[in-house]
């Protein structure tokens, strides 16, 4: 899925580990305005890139390939896992984007942990008005609630 925030493309995705989505990715990438794009998700391929204590697979291999080519920077922390599993941890979830200035990787969280990238806006945006709420009669709630219960 694809939605633009502040002129950005950002595209969730999610690679279930025995499908083969590589070749989508390379038709993919190349509709997308990528001077602003961010692509994020969980991709199940392991790569040195962005997990140095894994040898590449050939999904992981695919995955970069594609991103150099079409210009895309890994912008998580290499190394830092965002999987943890009985037999160990790795990451899987990954970000990509062109312009590192203006994105960074924040907090990381749970099994699959979160990965939130922030983006910060181009124009100030006022806080929603506070909006003040008619009076209540106490009793009146509680005798409506009242009849309403069985």
């Amino acid at each position: 899925a694809t939605v633009t925030v502040n002129n950005a493309n950002i595209t969730c995705v999610y690679w279930h580990p025995q499908d083969r989505q590589a070749e989508a990715a390379r038709e993919y990438l190349p509709t997308l305005q990528l001077q602003h794009t961010l692509v994020v998700g969980d991709f199940n391929a392991h790569h040195p890139t962005w997990d140095p204590q894994f040898r590449h697979s050939g999904r992981g291999e695919a995955l970069e390939e594609t991103t150099a080519t079409w210009g895309l920077n890994l912008l998580n922390t290499p190394g830092i896992p965002t999987h943890r599993h009985a037999n160990g941890q790795s990451t899987l979830d990954l970000a990509f984007g062109v312009e590192r200035s203006y994105m960074r990787v924040g907090a990381w969280v749970s099994d699959h942990r979160k990965l939130v990238i922030t983006i910060p806006a181009r124009r100030n945006i006022p806080p929603p008005k506070k909006y003040a709420l008619p009076p209540t009669n106490a009793e009146d709630a509680y005798e409506a609630l009242m009849r309403r219960l069985p």
